[in-house]
C-alpha cells in the first residue's frame, strides 16, 4: 500500500469550511495568499508522511475544465465565500477552485509528485458525465509539460479520447482502476486498443478502488483474466511476441506504477 492525498481546495463554497482549514493548518486565513499558504504546509505534511501522488477526483462535482485566472479574479470569489451567510453554488466561486488547481499542480510539479485525476464514469447518480470527459484537461497538459497526469478508471466511457490524450502527451498516463467493474468488454475493447496506440509504459492495468481488501481481490482476478486474452490474442496475431506479451504484463500490472511513484 502506499499513500495519496487529496487536497481540499477547489470546492470551497462556505465560510465555515475556510474556517476548518484554518483550525485544521493553524493558520488564520484572510485572503487567497494565507489560503495558498495552508495548502503550502498540507503539502509538506504529506511530504512527510511520504506520500506518492496527488489526487483530483472533484469531476463528481464541477468540469475538469479549470481556467488559468488570475489571483485578483480568485481574490473576489474568496470574498464572496467569506461574506456569504450560505454556502455558494460552486459556478459562483469557479475562479477560486480554477486558481487553487494551479496552485496545486504548481507544488506538484516543484516536488515531483504525479497526479491522478478522476475521468469518466462517476459512481451513483445526479453527475453530469461530460464534466469528465479527459480532453478537458488538455490545457493542462499543455501548460504543465513537467508533471506528470494520471487519467483514472479508463475513462469511461471515453476510451479513445484518453488514449489520443496519452498518445500526444508524454506525461499523460492512463490507469484501469475500477475500469473491469464498469464493464469487463469495454476494458478487453480498449486495451487492445491502447496497446497500439499508447507506449505500454504509459498503461497501469490495475487498481482495485474498492473499500475492503476482499473485493481489491476480486477485482484482481478480473484484471489479470482481461489482459491475459488482450495478450493472447496480441501473440496469435503476431502483434507481439510471446516473449514480449509477458514482459508487457509484467509493466502494466507491476513495474509501471513502480517506475512512476518511485516506489522501492
Amino acid at each position: 500500500f502506499r499513500y495519496v492525498q487529496r487536497f481540499n481546495y477547489l470546492r470551497l463554497t462556505s465560510k465555515t469550511e475556510i474556517e476548518k482549514l484554518a483550525e485544521q493548518n493553524k493558520i488564520a486565513i484572510k485572503s487567497v495568499d494565507d489560503l495558498v499558504a495552508s495548502l503550502e504546509k498540507e503539502f509538506e505534511q504529506a511530504l512527510e508522511k511520504g506520500f506518492v501522488a496527488v489526487k483530483v477526483a472533484d469531476a463528481y462535482h464541477r468540469s475538469l475544465y479549470f481556467e488559468d485566472v488570475t489571483k485578483e479574479k480568485a481574490q473576489a470569489d474568496f470574498e464572496k465565500v467569506i461574506k456569504s451567510d450560505k454556502p455558494l453554488d460552486l459556478k459562483e466561486v469557479k475562479a477560486l477552485s480554477d486558481f487553487m488547481m494551479h496552485r496545486i499542480i504548481g507544488l506538484a510539479r516543484k516536488y515531483n509528485k504525479p497526479i491522478q485525476v478522476h475521468t469518466g464514469l462517476q459512481a451513483g447518480d445526479g453527475n453530469l458525465i461530460e464534466n469528465s470527459n479527459p480532453t478537458l484537461l488538455s490545457n493542462l497538459f499543455l501548460q504543465y509539460r513537467d508533471v506528470k497526469f494520471i487519467l483514472f478508471h479508463g475513462g469511461y466511457p471515453f476510451g479513445s479520447e484518453l488514449a489520443s490524450l496519452a498518445k500526444n502527451f508524454q506525461q499523460v498516463y492512463i490507469d484501469l482502476c475500477w475500469v473491469y467493474i464498469i464493464s469487463p468488454s469495454y476494458s478487453e475493447r480498449y486495451l487492445h486498443e491502447w496497446l497500439e496506440t499508447v507506449p505500454v509504459n504509459k498503461i497501469m492495468a490495475f487498481g482495485g478502488d474498492y473499500h475492503n481488501i476482499e473485493n481489491v481481490y476480486g477485482h484482481l482476478l478480473f484484471a489479470k483474466e482481461i489482459v491475459g486474452n488482450v495478450l493472447v490474442e496480441k501473440v496469435k496475431c503476431g502483434y507481439f511476441s510471446e516473449e514480449e506479451a509477458i514482459r508487457f504484463a509484467d509493466m502494466m500490472l507491476h513495474d509501471n506504477a513502480v517506475e512512476l511513484f518511485g516506489l522501492k
